[in-house]
């Protein structure tokens, strides 16, 4: 089964309900891995238990300081290790910055403002307003695509993910 790594979205402590979301669309695709950059993903994990996540990756420090350009240097490095078949990202102001970079640093196409994805990785965007549905999907490296919140009704499970932290070496130029 392959791997879809997705993004947790959290702020001052809480999982956003957006990440329940990407973590349905992983499910659906394969095997459900999240991925949590916090000084202390303890307190991430255990909002996740209601999620349908087979594996956490955790990677802690101060991730809020140091903004989307070290996160997205870490998440390159993860993708880099774990090759997994999509990365997930919530579609959010800093989400997209997140995506784009990594893009960039794994030399992966990228797909933003999806509202579906399935099995096959094929995207399912609603673009001229709602007037026009396009689908698309990645040709390069490993597809990034940023799906927008409330896309999909997140589905409840009980979750007995396994944690694995991951150590990040940062490069001098994403500091």
């Amino acid at each position: 089964m392959s791997s879809v790594i997705f993004l947790v979205d959290h702020s001052a402590g809480k999982v956003a309900k957006a990440t329940a979301e990407l973590a349905t669309f992983a499910k659906s695709i394969g095997e459900s891995v999240a991925v949590v950059f916090a000084s202390n993903p303890a307190e991430i994990i255990t909002q996740l238990s209601t999620f349908p996540i087979d594996k956490v990756i955790t990677v802690s420090g101060d991730w809020d300081k140091n903004g989307p350009a070290v996160i997205a240097d870490g998440l390159a490095q993860i993708i880099a290790s774990k090759k997994p078949s999509a990365v997930l990202i919530t579609s959010s102001a800093s989400g997209k910055e997140i995506a784009g970079r990594v893009a960039v640093k794994t030399g992966s196409g990228i797909i933003t403002d999806a509202i579906g994805v399935d099995k096959d990785l094929i995207t399912t965007q609603s673009v001229f307003g709602g007037s026009t549905t396009v689908h698309a999907s990645v040709t390069t490296g490993t597809p990034i695509i940023t799906l927008r919140a409330n896309s999909i009704e997140p589905v409840a499970t009980t979750s007995s993910a396994v944690a694995e932290e991951f150590a990040i070496t940062l490069s001098d130029s994403s500091k």
